[in-house]
């Protein structure tokens, strides 16, 4: 079959897309633009023989008759020839042709004119044109009207012919044509298949993540399935009998040998995840994209050398060097765009699943367990390094350098061990045993060896166990994880017969702290074991863990939908603390520590927010609360991971109560005023009822009970002190929580002021120090009676507003939550004080008075407490409801939700980009004007903001105004700004704490090689 049908045939038969077919090298009408040519050269008395001849006589004159003036791809390939001729007889110098053709061309030479606007006659000796050059050259606007003859300027006897070939002009102009379609095709899929590589490189890095159970993981699967794929090499051959650059047809046989490969694999380690499924057949149909661009460039390559050979052939008008610079074109060039997209394949896919042969010690050639690395910079397994130094071989395996001796523990790799313990779990665990069985060899001899394979033959171990008492097995029982205990109870019927009750209630108190109230676990444990089925309780638990775990996974995983999740996990209650907490106290070395401990804190603290806010709302409905839990609500809002909650601080003041009894046997006897002096004067011993420094007043910490219960100075303000009095009292058999315990006598009123004494106050003393005050005697009675649970909680907040404005000039440098401050951060304590007034207002306020708290809400909400705005909708939103402030903060809400449901609008670093946005997301930066610290979330080519916006900020009286890059930045003071490029100042400074504590939200970690943050926001900044 000729080249052109099996042309047509292989675009018709592959089922190439339309578009690509009107792409290709039209193989057809080039072949006819030959023949034209062919014609012409025939019109003219030439041939391809004649013209091969003459271009032999041309290279061995030095003369260069046959012209070539490339000009673009528009324009194509002008080509002429050019004879000298003598004027008289008309014989040509330079060229030997038949006489037919040399009639043709003496009639041309004789014809003396040129008839061409512009052009002289050549017998009066005058350049054919204004063109200041030694040759009579044609404008190329001309070239292709006629033949053309001028006097030669270095002998007056010669005549020059220059003979233009229009046909070649067609030719070209459809060559090029056909590239610059093929170029334009190659761009739009070279750009569609790296969008898709990167975004399959997500969705695997999503399902292949490590977990710390190995099966909620499709990690081991993927690196099974990448495995196959590098051994099968389906684009590239790396053995030395086959070339490195595979063809179509051969990269097709490996394709079909990796899927049939696939296929056996896949029944036996499957998927675990849906994911991993629709993503394994997302990269399939990737590499059979690439196939077949690489076919259809294969093709059209082809088509275009065959055009181009034959164009030689059968004109003998060489088109020299062009014909390197056409088959060069990238279009043409299917090796260049495989090596791009496997690259890509390996840098965003398949570097995700780390490969075991990349992490093999070159010794044992088994995964580097416990990694040493050499001072040359090699890395061994500790065996093998062991194993080296007993044997005095001194010299590296590898580089032969003297280091082994040298290495100590220092060598151990942590980062590279942690990273093997990670990825490679079943691998170090095995190599952990191997290396156990080779140390007892070592210690042992071979009898340990035997020993051992004694014991793994027969049963012998399964006796010794049965024969223990059941008291040392359920001790043993104790020991083992509780995932693991059923696996044991299955093969071993003796422990299944163990007390289960007393067991399971064991890991209920041990593997879970905190409990949601419902469970009412205190009086469940303080119950008998039998009565209640622990094993369930202790499933419920872990299957709990299990699914906020993987809540907590995608959000950090994922931008889009963190409310939701959120509240999926808030719907857990005080269950889900535990696994909170768990994940707050991860090692620094984690992959992604400081986005898992701002995602844990965050989520932790709207669950201890909406406990204090059920407190609250429990009051203000009429029901009955106690002056400890409405005040230890404050606590819930700066509590983080410290211990304060309303349990916590219960057992601290049930430990004072007992305390005052212990240290006075008879105070069950004594006389209430004589137990109330008891108890005043144990809290002032132990000093908990008061400021030691004046100067330290105000301090913000003095207005939460847990911190006074905590500190070592118990520092408190008077109102607290009297809290704590009134709960240590009601323990002790006294309300007093408005009223006495005997409610059937006269009332009968007793003043205590435990912050400045442990006597009695006179009612009179009282009301001198309220007139000296000046207030009117009317307000006496009112101000010396019972006060409400509201009003302590309303006194409480406008005490925590006025610590703040206080103290407002050193806010900024007092909190810090990662490192456990006991400071509360101001913005947690005022956003408390915010809530309490909104629940519990002033008497006689309106709703105007409460609406002015809104704005506050609204902003903090936004900034600090996104996972508050289920609170916001049940608790706030009908305060308001039926007026205009219930639209405004349902409109906020609703815009929240949507902003966070939406995936973020993905921004690349094209070539273009790269070069304008100068800094990156993570990049750490000090404000050129303003010197505050602050680290780069997100980027914009130019100022994005509205006309208005930039009006105001003078955004045009900058020097490089509107039309530079700008920055979204998170400031160490909480604050979100956006700043000009030339605002910048990015010298290397150290990280402050706030920020630190500040960059989970968006960064997993801090890199101290780079020092930049990483990113944890790379589905919307992919290439930062």
């Amino acid at each position: 079959m000729k080249f052109g049908r099996e042309y047509e045939a292989s675009l018709e038969q592959d089922q190439y897309p339309q578009h690509w077919i009107q792409c290709s090298i039209s193989y057809r009408q080039l072949k006819k633009c030959i023949r034209k040519i062919q014609q012409e050269l025939s019109d003219l008395g030439l041939d391809a023989e004649v013209i091969r001849r003459h271009l032999a006589m041309s290279v061995n004159a030095k003369d260069e008759n046959l012209h070539r003036v490339p000009s673009g791809i528009d324009s194509g390939l002008k080509l002429r020839l050019v004879f000298l001729a003598r004027i008289h007889d008309g014989d040509l110098v330079d060229a030997t042709l038949s006489g037919k053709t040399k009639e043709t061309l003496l009639g041309l030479a004789r014809k003396g004119t040129i008839p061409i606007s512009g052009v002289a006659d050549f017998s009066t000796g005058q350049k054919l044109s204004q063109e200041p050059r030694e040759e009579c050259l044609v404008p190329t606007s001309q070239v292709s009207t006629g033949f053309y003859t001028c006097k030669n300027h270095h002998d007056p006897n010669l005549v020059r012919i220059e003979v233009p070939l229009k046909n070649n002009i067609k030719f070209f102009q459809i060559l090029q044509h056909g590239l610059s379609d093929l170029n334009t095709l190659h761009s739009q899929e070279k750009t569609t298949l790296r969008t898709e590589i990167s975004d399959l490189g997500q969705t695997v890095s999503k399902v292949a993540h490590p977990a710390r159970d190995i099966q909620r993981t499709d990690l081991y699967a993927w690196r099974a399935v990448f495995g196959l794929y590098l051994d099968c090499n389906v684009f590239f051959s790396t053995t030395e009998s086959e070339d490195f650059n595979r063809s179509p047809a051969d990269a097709q046989k490996q394709l079909q040998v990796f899927s049939s490969k696939l296929e056996i694999l896949q029944e036996t380690n499957r998927f675990r995840r849906r994911e991993s499924g629709l993503a394994l057949h997302r990269f399939l149909v990737i590499n059979v994209t690439l196939l077949r661009n690489l076919k259809f460039q294969h093709l059209n390559m082809r088509a275009a050398g065959k055009i181009l050979k034959k164009f030689d052939k059968r004109t003998s008008l060489s088109t020299g060097g062009s014909v390197s610079s056409i088959m060069g074109a990238e279009a043409l060039s299917p090796q260049t765009m495989a090596k791009f997209m496997c690259s890509q394949i390996s840098n965003e896919v398949l570097a995700i699943v780390p490969q075991l042969n990349d992490y093999l010690c070159p010794v044992c050639f088994s995964v580097s367990h416990k990694p040493i690395r050499l001072g040359c910079g090699h890395v061994f397994c500790i065996r093998c390094m062991v194993v080296m130094q007993r044997s005095q071989q001194s010299r590296c395996p590898l580089c032969r350098d003297d280091v082994v001796m040298q290495a100590d523990s220092a060598n151990l790799d942590l980062a590279l061990m942690n990273f093997l313990k990670t990825y490679f779990p079943a691998e170090v665990k095995q190599k952990q045993k191997e290396n156990e069985r080779s140390s007892g060899i070592d210690r042992y001899g071979s009898d340990y060896e035997k020993h051992i394979e004694k014991l793994s033959q027969n049963r012998g171990t399964m006796t010794l166990l049965n024969d223990l008492p059941s008291e040392i097995l359920f001790q043993i029982l104790l020991c083992v994880p509780p995932p693991s205990v059923l696996a044991i109870q299955q093969v071993c019927r003796k422990f299944n017969d163990l007390a289960q009750p007393l067991l399971w209630r064991f890991h209920c108190r041990t593997q879970f702290k905190y409990w949601r109230p419902e469970h009412t676990i205190a009086t469940k444990l303080a119950q008998s074991a039998s009565g209640f089925d622990w094993k369930n309780l202790f499933r419920t638990r872990h299957l709990a863990d299990l699914a906020i775990s993987d809540e907590l996974e995608e959000i950090l995983s994922s931008q889009a939908g963190r409310i939701e999740r959120s509240e999926r996990i808030l719907a857990y209650s005080y269950d889900a603390k535990d696994t909170l907490l768990r994940n707050f106290h991860v090692n620094d070395d984690c992959e992604d520590v400081l986005a898992r401990r701002y995602y844990s804190d965050a989520i932790l603290g709207a669950l201890h927010r909406a406990m204090a806010i059920e407190e609250w709302t429990r009051i203000r409905d009429g029901q009955p609360v106690s002056f400890e839990r409405a005040l230890v609500a404050f606590d819930h809002f700066v509590l983080h991971d410290r211990e304060g909650d309303f349990d916590e601080v219960a057992a601290h003041l049930d430990h004072i109560a007992r305390s005052v009894q212990i240290e006075d046997p008879r105070f069950s006897e004594a006389a209430p005023l004589h137990k109330a002096k008891l108890i005043a004067g144990y809290l002032r011993r132990n000093g908990m009822t008061g400021v030691a420094d004046n100067s330290q007043y105000h301090n913000l910490r003095n207005n939460f009970i847990s911190r006074a219960l905590q500190s070592r100075d118990h520092a408190s303000l008077p109102l607290i002190s009297v809290i704590i009095f009134c709960a240590v009292s009601k323990r002790l058999g006294h309300d007093l929580d408005g009223k006495p315990v005997d409610d059937t006598s006269e009332r009968q009123w007793t003043y205590m002021d435990p912050f400045t004494s442990d006597t009695e106050v006179s009612k009179s003393d009282l009301e001198a120090q309220l007139k000296v005050m000046g207030v009117p005697a009317a307000d006496h009675d009112m101000l010396l009676g019972v006060s409400s649970v509201a009003e302590m909680v309303r006194r409480t907040s406008r005490n925590i507003i006025g610590s703040i404005q206080t103290n407002s000039h050193v806010h900024n440098l007092t909190w810090n939550t990662v490192n456990g401050s006991i400071d509360p951060e101001p913005d947690s304590a005022f956003y408390s004080a915010l809530w309490a007034l909104l629940i519990l207002p002033e008497p006689n306020s309106g709703l105007f008075q409460r609406a002015r708290f809104l704005p506050y809400m609204i902003e903090y909400l936004e900034r600090q407490f996104l996972f508050d705005i289920r609170l916001i909708e049940r608790t706030l939103l009908p305060i308001f409801e039926g007026t205009q402030h219930w639209q405004q903060l349902h409109d906020a809400v609703r815009v929240m939700r949507a902003g966070d449901s939406i995936p973020k609008q993905t921004k690349r670093r094209n070539a273009g980009i790269a070069n304008s946005v100068r800094f990156k997301v993570g990049q750490i930066f000090r404000h050129k004007r303003y010197n505050y610290q602050a680290v780069i979330t997100g980027w914009d080519v130019e100022c994005a903001q509205s006309e208005n916006w930039m009006s105001q900020m003078g955004v045009d009286r900058l020097s490089r105004g509107r039309h530079q890059s700008f920055y979204h930045v998170l400031v160490e003071d909480k604050s979100v700004r956006y700043v000009a490029e030339e605002n910048i100042d990015s010298t290397p400074v150290p990280v402050g704490t706030n920020l630190m504590s500040l960059a989970g939200r968006h960064f997993k970690r801090w890199d101290n090689v780079s020092e930049f943050f990483v990113s944890n926001i790379r589905d919307e900044y992919p290439n930062d």
